[in-house]
């Protein structure tokens, strides 16, 4: 009636809205039955709350944690108060690990029964820049992942309940969750167990590769931008549509540990914890244990020093994927240092001098990937370029034409110019196919990937990765004879999470982690409560149940629509546009400088500057990568 009018016709036809329905709750949970003469501000009554003002209040303090929004909102009759959202975390908090008591294992109630289970372990660090903070936060993250199917969906538990009972603050979690018994090796560095490593298939390779390779042709070829192109390498690959169906994933972050990651006692309990989580869930499944370097190094070791408590055929440890992409765009950095690339990316006005100084390390992935996408594009167009002219002056002697790939090979023999900026392409085109096997969910490609990329860093001289890698990729390509169950799993994709239902999206775990980790210390994260136990242990144990419970009421009451977009989110005209003004900005820059892959000399030097490398770089850069082949 207050929206659309007093006649019943209109009230028919609009029916009842959204908004109809959070005014009726907000006129219930303002009404009072008797005012109080001279109070500035009316208590709300327990009895009349409805559930659009617990909702406002909750899904404020879940996204920003403050107080001071919740009571402007309650002020104003749009939510319950702070102290009542408190008190209702409190309580879901004492719910919650009432629950991890009566199960005996710490693990969220968001979590299913009868789903393949995988987790993430990381160091989480907070150093507060108050000038009133006395401490910092050095402790461990751990989030476990679900991978439901079309046809398994899981079976949801017991959803938490409670009851009047006033709780004040979350209780203490469990001793066998917190306290981390002390430990250390008995032999300094043990050695792996032996076994045969079977190769991948190198044929696989050419197939993948000849994809990246058709990519480059399409943007190279491609002068005019519409609807239709999609000239990106995310785009392309997103409308190439291979990958596999797929469902959201189901994910939770254990409360934090107070001890840090990187120790052989944390990694120790970690993976008891997480055996207990997958026992609970899944029984009878491998536990998976995904880690960054190096704690998958220490994590490795203890599984050597213990075969009988935690061996390789009681535990899967694997690597994480956005580590070894970021390790791997590092390398290639360290590569590309002095080679006079950030002084092109600046003279074709794609990046800034500082952004462009950041690339190097890596320092933001995102952007980094793209830049070399970019770069790859434009080695492309001048490398075909130069091939072109090539042809054109043979056929003017010859009728004999030589094959891209022949001709490829002489010119690296000829030119350490030539031969520096091919291997730059041909690396950056590995990266890319490690990051395709991520958002394709293809395990038999992430294994071509990796072994395609550890020479590279054998040669680049990247000792951890170089050591560490090898380990592994043999874990992964012996998967099948250790663990058949858990190849099947990581053949399905079940290696990577699913974020969203969009095509081209999946991300390796230790990516989907550090995004969790990224929500902890931002804002409404555990910023500010690093010192104070109780407040923490509020955010890790009720924080998640909040934010299930704003999520139960969105989806009952339809507050957000579902989307039904599954194309990726480059998918678009302008981003379409930028990508190709970039390419070509850049690849006229750098013929401008000098084609790389036309010059003739024996010098190896610098793109921008000039400056020739010595004589022995030139030398040895002929036989770079066959280093790295040999070490393999």
């Amino acid at each position: 009636m207050v929206e659309h009018g007093a006649d019943i016709k209109s009230q028919l036809r609009f029916g009842a809205s959204k908004s109809d329905q959070a005014i009726a709750q907000l006129l219930q949970y303002n009404c009072y039955s008797r005012y109080k003469e001279g109070v500035a501000f009316q208590r709300h009554s327990k009895d009349r709350e409805t559930l659009f003002p617990i909702y406002m209040g909750l899904s404020v303090f879940a996204k920003t944690r403050k107080r001071s929004l919740v009571e402007l909102m309650n002020e104003h009759g749009l939510s319950i108060s702070y102290d009542r959202v408190l008190e209702i975390s409190a309580q879901l908090g004492d719910a919650t690990v009432s629950r991890y008591v009566e199960e005996g294992v710490v693990c969220p109630p968001v979590l299913r029964k009868g789903l393949f289970t995988t987790a993430v372990m990381d160091n989480i660090d907070h150093n507060p820049s108050a000038t009133t903070a006395t401490s910092s936060f050095h402790g461990t993250s751990i989030s476990v992942i679900q991978h439901p199917t079309k046809e398994n969906q899981g079976q949801e538990r017991q959803k938490i309940s409670f009851g009047p009972k006033k709780v004040r603050s979350v209780p203490e979690l469990p001793d066998t969750y917190t306290n981390i018994l002390p430990a250390s090796f008995k032999t300094k560095n043990p050695l792996p167990p032996k076994c045969l490593i079977p190769k991948p298939h190198s044929d696989d390779f050419g197939t993948q590769i000849a994809l990246e390779y058709q990519w480059l042709e399409k943007v190279m070829v491609t002068e005019e931008i519409d609807g239709a192109v999609n000239l990106t390498w995310s785009a392309h690959h997103a409308s190439m549509k291979r990958s596999p169906e797929f469902e959201v994933s189901v994910t939770a972050l254990l409360p934090l540990l107070r001890d840090q990651a990187h120790s052989i006692a944390t990694v120790k309990h970690v993976m008891e914890k997480v055996h207990d989580v997958v026992a609970n869930l899944n029984r009878g499944q491998v536990p998976v244990i995904t880690a960054d370097q190096p704690i998958y190094a220490l994590a490795k070791q203890v599984q050597w020093q213990w075969p009988e408590q935690y061996g390789e055929d009681k535990y899967l440890v694997i690597f994480g994927g956005l580590n070894i992409e970021m390790a791997a765009l590092k390398s290639l950095g360290t590569l590309l240092c002095n080679s006079g690339w950030t002084g092109a990316l600046v003279e074709a006005d794609v990046a800034s001098s500082g952004t462009a100084e950041s690339l190097l390390s890596a320092a933001s992935v995102t952007k980094t990937r793209q830049m070399h996408q970019v770069t790859a594009c434009s080695l492309y167009k001048l490398l075909k370029s130069a091939y072109n002219d090539s042809c054109a002056d043979r056929a003017d002697t010859t009728d004999d034409t030589l094959s891209f790939e022949e001709w490829c090979e002489i010119r690296k023999e000829q030119s350490p110019q030539f031969h520096f900026w091919h291997m730059v392409l041909s690396m950056e085109l590995v990266i890319f196919m490690l990051i395709r096997s991520f958002r394709e969910s293809n395990f038999a490609l992430y294994c071509q990937a990796l072994s395609e990329l550890i020479p590279y860093f054998f040669a680049n001289n990247n000792t951890h990765y170089a050591l560490w890698l090898p380990i592994h990729l043999r874990d992964m390509l012996t998967l099948e004879n250790t663990h058949p169950e858990l190849a099947k799993e990581f053949q399905n994709g079940n290696f990577v999470v699913h974020k969203t239902n969009r095509d081209f999206s999946a991300l390796a775990l230790d990516q989907a982690h550090e995004q969790a980790n990224a929500i902890i210390k931002g804002d409404g994260g555990a910023i500010g409560l690093t010192e104070d136990p109780s407040a923490l242990r509020r955010w890790m144990v009720a924080g998640p149940e909040v934010s299930c419970l704003v999520s139960q009421y969105e989806m009952e009451a339809q507050t957000k629509e579902p989307s039904e977009h599954r194309s990726h989110h480059e998918q678009t005209s302008q981003a379409q546009k930028t990508f190709k003004r970039r390419v070509d900005k850049l690849s006229q820059t750098l013929k401008d400088l000098g084609n790389p892959f036309q010059e003739d000399s024996k010098d190896l030097y610098s793109l921008d500057t000039k400056d020739i490398a010595h004589p022995d770089s030139a030398e040895l850069l002929q036989s770079h990568l066959q280093r790295g082949l040999f070490f393999c």
